[in-house]
């Protein structure tokens, strides 16, 4: 935690804030004139001629003025602008006027923007604002403040916008008489039960350690955000009054705010001292997403459901938009069972590993000596939404990457099928990004279609769809005897659309004898982009699959007797009514992985 230490304010004492009108009106005294450097920037007559003999486009647009501002880069290009603005009279417009103010502040140019300010005619709240909030940014609060003593002097009402600046100051430099001073500027405008005010007063009264006024102020707020709760649990904590930071860390969750990394820090070291770490791992498990993971011989997949631990109760609650029975999470939907995870210090991930089981008959695994081989390592973390994970190639993959084909905008028309030449299809990686116009085609979602394998099975790949079957066509033969196709397909649900990823064993193979699964799994991507993205990992009699960056995997065991070694082929195709582009695509030959 950080530890607060007393300032002096750093000004003269005829520089401090004072009362004008009674205990409720306060201002700023006089102030010197702030002593800035030769080089602020004013354009002279000199300047100004050189610009109008210059074949300089004039100014003339306010949006293409502020436009030209908000693109500027450097303080340099700043001035060149403002010179600009100076010839073509556009100051005179305040809103360009304050927007080159702006500008100047937030490249923290604050001698240039105190010359403009200085010579401004007129002034609204706006570009007070912009002054005192700039050099607070910069750290110059003796400044700030004397901008803002100017403000109040003029009449000007301040706003929510610039008093949180001025109060930030007072907390910064812990100067509680002039932060009180400017509290009572906002009584008297009324600005007391404005949120953003608020909380910036109660942030200054915690840290300057008066905890009853910074909580009468807290109670008294109409809506609490998550800073506002942070703030008083860690003053509390602070101020070792661990007791009251847990109570309030309780309230806080009842309320239905979820705790940051900051927030849940504050209640922990509240609980330290205390002396109570058994709240401080309750705390922590209210705050984390846990993961329950089955493995079943019986269907020799791996389930998950992500959810809450209770530590206390020694109970795990999954969340209500995770499954929990055959149709809930997988690791993996296809040949993918026994997984274990670790973590990896070093790089701060997770690695998933798991068992990619045969789908041949006995006697062929009795033939060749073994049976089952360990999937590819994944990373695996949990998905933004918070619903399920997501899985990806461990990046240590990319150092086996050879030979390198490069494609993009391929169309892929009704029944096309575009060959991929130039690699080792047989053994290979490969990243493609589908694209698509429209989704008026897309085929009608039975909402009695709960079995992802079951819609595989009964579409395929080959069966003419509206958006999709679209994909890829791995371990192909050159004349489509054989393939095993990884492949999307859209349906239109009452009030979303349905993305089905599919690996399709059936047309796998000749041979006989061998578990020929239509492998699927529904993916939860938004479409808005009109885009799906699929990478396949091929290992011979492997097809390793990852949806939409990695939210739905899939892994193939297939055996292949005609397109295998240089007799395997890879294609990409569409048997869709609706076009599909190949928006990019990338497939490299895969070097065999050398062991020391």
């Amino acid at each position: 935690m950080l530890k607060l230490r007393k300032q002096n304010f750093p000004i003269a004492g005829h520089e401090k804030l004072r009362l004008y009108l009674a205990y409720t009106v306060a201002a700023l005294a006089d102030t010197k004139t702030p002593q800035f450097q030769e080089h602020n920037f004013v354009p002279t007559n000199n300047h100004i001629q050189e610009l109008q003999e210059s074949q300089i486009l004039p100014f003339r647009d306010p949006k293409v003025c502020v436009s030209s501002l908000l693109g500027s880069r450097s303080v340099f290009q700043i001035r060149q602008i403002h010179s600009q603005l100076v010839v073509n009279g556009m100051l005179q417009n305040l809103i360009v006027a304050n927007k080159l103010l702006y500008v100047y502040a937030h490249h923290k140019a604050m001698d240039d923007a105190y010359a403009m300010f200085h010579r401004m005619r007129g002034r609204n709240a706006v570009t007070w604002s912009v002054m005192v909030g700039g050099f607070a940014k910069v750290g110059d609060y003796a400044t700030s403040f004397g901008i803002f003593r100017e403000l109040i002097r003029c009449g000007v009402t301040p706003d929510n916008y610039t008093l949180p600046f001025v109060i930030r100051a007072c907390r910064d430099m812990t100067d509680l008489v002039t932060g009180k001073l400017i509290h009572a500027v906002v009584l008297k405008h009324g600005l007391h039960s404005d949120h953003f005010v608020c909380a910036a007063l109660v942030d200054m009264y915690a840290k300057c350690k008066l905890i009853e006024d910074a909580r009468q102020l807290f109670d008294n707020m109409s809506s609490r955000d998550l800073v506002s709760w942070t703030v008083m649990i860690g003053a509390y904590a602070e101020c070792r009054n661990a007791y009251e930071s847990l109570v309030l860390f309780d309230r806080m969750t009842e309320e239905g705010v979820v705790a940051d990394k900051v927030a849940v820090v504050s209640v922990v070291y509240a609980c330290a001292k205390l002396g109570a770490m058994h709240k401080a791992t309750a705390v922590n498990c209210k705050n984390v997403k846990f993961l329950l993971e089955v493995s079943l011989y019986l269907t020799s997949y791996n389930y998950y459901t992500v959810g809450k631990y209770n530590a206390a109760k020694d109970k795990y609650i999954p969340d209500n938009t995770s499954i929990d029975g055959w149709e809930g999470l997988r690791y993996d939907y296809g040949n993918f069972y026994a997984s274990k995870t670790f973590y990896d210090p070093a790089k701060k991930r997770r690695i998933l590993w798991g068992w990619a089981n045969e789908s041949d008959s006995s006697e062929d695994d009795i033939k060749k000596g073994w049976a089952g081989i360990q999937a590819i390592p994944r990373t695996v973390w949990l998905d933004p939404s918070g619903k399920q994970l997501v899985q990806w190639p461990v990046e240590e993959l990319n150092c086996l990457r050879g030979q390198k084909v490069h494609k993009n905008n391929v169309k892929l028309n009704k029944g096309d099928h575009v060959e991929i030449k130039g690699i080792t299809a047989a053994q290979a990686d490969v990243e493609a990004t589908f694209s698509f116009p429209r989704l008026d085609k897309a085929e009608k979602f039975d909402p009695k279609w709960v079995k992802a394998q079951d819609v595989c099975a009964q579409k395929g790949s080959k069966n003419q769809g509206g958006v999709g079957p679209f994909g890829l066509l791995t371990l192909a033969s050159k004349n489509l005897e054989e393939f095993t196709p990884v492949f999307f397909r859209i349906f239109k649900a009452p009030k979303r659309h349905v993305v089905l990823l599919c690996s399709d064993a059936r047309s796998s193979s000749l041979g006989e004898g061998l578990y020929k699964p239509s492998f699927a799994g529904f993916v939860d991507v938004d479409l808005a982009d009109k885009k799906l993205s699929l990478r396949s990992l091929i290992d011979h009699s492997v097809v390793e699959s990852y949806g939409a960056g990695g939210k739905t995997c899939i892994t193939s065991r297939v055996y292949p007797t005609l397109a295998i070694l240089g007799d395997a082929h890879l294609f990409v195709f569409n048997n869709g009514s609706e076009t599909v582009t190949v928006e990019n695509l990338n497939a490299w030959s895969m070097k065999s992985p050398r062991v020391d």
